[in-house]
């Protein structure tokens, strides 16, 4: 997905100093928790658990679990513990206040949905936000078309989110839709397979190399229809990268096909096979438009962003008619056209240590799972003993066989660097981020370059930077990150400018007797938008962040 701005930082001024130095390098061990949901054989939720009853591995290696949090319902009765273990086991204590908040991404995949199926679901999701929405949750409802858009911003206000809901039904899918599409490609496969049977103007591998080339036309578009949805998954997600929390999205969509166009090729074999010998059934089939690997790494970076993944699939494999003209599609044909679908959602689920509903038309049920999950879990925290970048392997299992385990599969360590520009992004879209250093953010009048606007800004900061003895002269500085985010979901790249500090140690009374300040300019698109920065201590990490709304006309 392109950017819908441009960031140019123009001119920047804090003190004249010289290029910026490292001074301190700094190593935080931080503590990972990995949210687990444990079952009985009947699927019921096991509770009353300690750390004791837990094996934790990363990358194959047992780790230390250093503490335990348990949520589970008010009226939930706690598992007994076994006899010889019920002396030594300790209670859980209740999660911190930070862990225990419960952040929402409703995601609507517009484009896919068939409209009655839509309603179902929103009239479900009503009943989810009245019924299992707590006072201090706080849920964004994004949609998708082929282009994002958000309805309704985050937000703790029920009446909000049912008017977002409200405002769903009022979004047509316009054109058409893949099924519309693929219908289009049958027929016209029909047609010219009836023109080769004729046998006066196509012969029939003629009529077959057409309906090739049209079933590899629709699949290309299919396939990146289904990237671009993936990036806008992506895309949304980022916005909880930096939160606390228990972090969910709620995806409902009934296409994002794992090998994109395979069921056509399936059809177009199934047409041609009583005509032609030997084809192939994945002649012409191009596997590297699998996205298998996109689903994987989306799914992964939902691990690095501590976000689980629910998948409500509101296709079902009974629905064997075409949408275009009522026309039966063949078992294998609609076997696969359901599971290619399925288990992407699946993999996603998997992965992240959600749940895929599938092949059901009860949206009460499939969002009450959800629920479910959200109610009764254990955090567990441990701290790694390997720091390296790239995915971590995570399994967690419990020493009792007889019950199941769900959790993510993965972890991904951040450096600092990337900590801040995550808190940078989700400073766009959620007020009341935590600041420890109190900057004051200002912006000046649009003016009008070519397309965009440029908008002067200034940063003012508490003279409170941290400053280290070098000789005669104290170092130290600050660096500022900037970005700015749409309501339509577009954000531009996280940009950071460095602000080193050097002075006489006689002059530092004069530094802090006003505030420091950072001014730039930057560059955006006409509209609405909100512009986030931040400021951190070079030396202390500690961070300050502010945001404003924008208006380039």
């Amino acid at each position: 997905m392109k950017s819908a701005f441009l960031l140019a930082l123009l001119t920047a001024m804090a003190l004249p100093l010289p290029a910026q130095q490292k001074l301190v390098e700094s190593i935080e061990v931080r503590v990972v928790n990995i949210d687990v949901v444990v079952t009985d054989r009947a699927g019921n939720p096991v509770t009353g658990l300690t750390k004791d009853d837990f094996q934790l591995f990363e990358n194959g290696r047992p780790q230390t679990i250093t503490n335990l949090y348990e949520v589970r319902p008010e009226t939930t009765i706690a598992a007994p513990a076994p006899a010889a273990a019920a002396t030594a086991a300790q209670p859980t204590l209740p999660p911190p206040a930070e862990m225990r908040i419960r952040r929402f991404v409703i995601f609507i995949d517009n484009y896919s949905l068939h409209p009655f199926k839509r309603n179902q679901i929103f009239k479900s999701l009503n009943k989810f936000v009245d019924e299992q929405m707590r006072p201090e949750d706080e849920a964004e409802i994004v949609l998708w078309s082929q282009s994002l858009k958000i309805i309704t911003p985050f937000t703790t206000d029920r009446k909000a989110l049912k008017a977002g809901i409200a405002q769903l039904s009022e979004h047509s899918n316009s054109g058409m839709s893949i099924d519309n599409e693929a219908d289009q490609v049958r027929r016209r496969c029909q047609e010219w397979l009836d023109v080769a049977r004729d046998g006066k103007l196509l012969t029939m591998p003629q009529a077959y190399d057409m309906c090739k080339s049209e079933v590899s036309a629709h699949a290309d578009r299919v396939w990146m229809i289904s990237k671009t949805l993936l990036e806008a998954m992506r895309l949304t997600m980022t916005t909880l990268s930096g939160l606390e929390g228990k972090k969910v999205m709620i995806f409902a969509g009934a296409h994002l096909p794992e090998q994109p166009g395979r069921e056509l090729y399936m059809y177009m074999v199934q047409l041609f096979s009583p005509f032609l010998r030997n084809i192939n059934p994945t002649q012409g089939f191009i596997t590297d438009r699998s996205q298998t690997f996109s689903i994987e790494r989306l799914a992964r970076q939902a691990n690095a962003d501590g976000v689980t993944m629910y998948m409500i699939d509101a296709a079902d494999s009974r629905d064997t008619k075409s949408a275009e003209e009522g026309r039966m599609i063949e078992g294998d044909e609609s076997f696969m056209k359901f599971t290619n679908t399925a288990t992407a959602y699946l993999t996603l689920a998997r992965v992240t240590g959600g749940i895929s509903v599938t092949n059901t038309s009860n949206f009460d049920v499939a969002f009450n799972t959800v629920a479910h999950d959200l109610n009764s879990y254990y955090s567990l925290g441990y701290k790694p003993t390997d720091d390296k970048p790239g995915d971590h392997r995570v399994v967690v299992k419990t020493k009792n066989s007889a019950y199941s385990v769900r959790s993510r599969t993965t972890y991904a360590p951040k450096t600092a660097e990337e900590q801040i520009n995550d808190r940078v992004v989700a400073n766009i879209y959620h007020s009341g981020m935590n600041s420890d250093w109190p900057i004051t953010l200002k912006t000046g009048t649009p003016i009008a370059n070519g397309e965009r606007f440029e908008i002067p800004i200034e940063i003012s900061l508490p003279p409170t930077v941290t400053l280290l003895p070098q000789g005669e002269e104290l170092v130290g500085g600050f660096n500022v990150y900037i970005a700015v985010g749409s309501d339509n979901g577009a954000m531009s790249k996280v940009t950071r400018s460095a602000q080193p500090i050097r002075i006489p140690k006689s002059a530092e009374a004069g530094l802090r007797s006003k505030p420091m300040s950072f001014t730039a300019t930057i560059l955006v698109r006409p509209g609405e938008s909100t512009l986030s920065v931040a400021a951190v201590d070079q030396i202390s990490n500690t961070a300050g962040l502010a945001r404003t709304h924008l208006s380039a006309k």
